[in-house]
C-alpha cells in the first residue's frame, strides 16, 4: 500500500510535513522565523513539499473537503521561496501555529486513521523513538489495519495526540512467540530491564489472548 502514489499517499506525507513545520515553532517566536537563517531555510523546504504534494493530489479529492490552505499554502510557498525578506512575520507565525494544525485535523478526517489510546508510559516511549513496536491482540478491530495506514494514538490521561505510520505487522499465536522476534528495546523495555511476556497480562487476559492471538505492529513517528 505505500508503494501506491494515490491520494493517501500525498495525504501522508502532507501530514508529516505540517508536523514537522508546526514542531520547528515550538518555543519560537514570530522575531526568530526572520532572524534564523537555519529556520527560515527549514520552513521553505517544509511549504515547497507541501505545495508539490498538494499539486499531486487528485481534484477529486481536493473538491471532497473545504480548506483555505489548498490556496494558501502555494502562496505562501512562493513567497517564502522568492521573496522571503518581505514576508510578514505575523502571518507566516499564525498560519504555522493556527492554520496549519487546522488543516492537518481537516485531512485527518479525510482519510482512513486507526485510533489507539496508550498509557502515559508508552506514549511517552512511541513519541520518543525508544518504542517502535506496540503490542496489541489480533481480534476484529486489529485485523482491519493495513501496512501503510497512519495511527493516531492518544495519551488516556493528558489526551495529547500522536501520529505514527504501520510500516509491518506480524501475527503471533502468544506474546511469548512474539517477544522471542524482536529485542527487547523495539518492545520499549530499557537495556537494563526484563522483558517478560507476562507483562502483557496487565493489558489482556490469557483467555482472550489464547482465543485470537496477538500481533506486532511496527511503526514510525511523524
Amino acid at each position: 500500500m505505500d508503494n501506491v502514489k494515490d491520494d493517501y499517499y500525498y495525504v501522508k506525507r502532507l501530514l508529516r510535513s505540517i508536523i514537522i513545520t508546526c514542531r520547528y515553532l515550538e518555543n519560537r517566536s514570530m522575531e526568530d522565523l526572520l532572524s534564523d537563517g537555519y529556520l527560515c531555510d527549514a520552513i521553505e523546504n517544509r511549504f515547497t513539499k507541501m505545495a508539490e504534494d498538494m499539486g499531486k493530489l487528485s481534484q477529486d479529492f481536493k473538491k471532497s473537503i473545504s480548506t483555505a490552505a489548498w490556496n494558501a499554502v502555494p502562496a505562501i510557498r512562493n513567497r517564502v521561496c522568492h521573496d522571503y525578506d518581505v514576508v510578514d512575520a505575523t502571518i507566516l507565525y499564525k498560519t504555522i501555529k493556527v492554520n496549519l494544525p487546522e488543516f492537518k485535523d481537516v485531512l485527518l478526517k479525510s482519510v482512513k486513521i486507526n485510533r489507539m489510546s496508550l498509557y502515559p508510559e508508552p506514549f511517552d516511549l512511541i513519541k520518543n523513538k525508544k518504542k517502535t513496536i506496540e503490542m496489541r491482540l489480533y481480534d476484529e478491530k486489529r485485523k482491519k489495519i493495513n501496512i501503510g495506514e497512519l495511527i493516531l494514538f492518544t495519551n488516556n490521561e493528558s489526551k495529547e495526540e500522536l501520529l505514527a505510520e504501520i510500516i509491518d505487522l506480524k501475527k503471533f499465536e502468544s506474546f511469548t512467540e512474539l517477544y522471542s522476534r524482536y529485542k527487547k528495546e523495539e518492545l520499549g523495555y530499557s537495556q537494563d530491564s526484563i522483558a517478560k511476556p507476562e507483562d502483557m497480562l496487565a493489558y489482556y487476559s490469557k483467555e482472550n489472548i489464547d482465543k485470537f492471538g496477538v500481533i506486532a505492529i511496527e511503526i514510525k513517528t511523524y
